[in-house]
């Protein structure tokens, strides 16, 4: 089954690009300019994770587990880690 990815900022809906994506812990993907990314997955239950690599990071880590039955769209929001003065 071909999922398909959007991740955007959570307030602001910007796409983030170059997050890594993330199936049951093992690298899949990146997210590509427009925060898009593609996955080609048997069906089944997965625990599918986007977050920053290694630098300043800037967003939390999202995690969510995931019932791949068909073709899918997921839309993923990052929310902003704010920092505290």
């Amino acid at each position: 089954m071909i999922i398909n990815g959007n991740v955007t900022e959570k307030w602001s809906k910007v796409a983030l690009a170059n997050l890594i994506v993330t199936i049951d812990g093992n690298f899949v993907t990146r997210t590509d300019n427009q925060g898009r990314f593609q996955i080609d997955l048997p069906v089944g239950n997965y625990k599918l994770c986007v977050m920053e690599q290694g630098g300043e990071v800037n967003y939390e880590v999202n995690c969510q587990n995931t019932v791949v039955v068909s073709n899918m769209v997921i839309n993923i929001q990052m929310k902003p880690i704010v920092q505290s003065l």
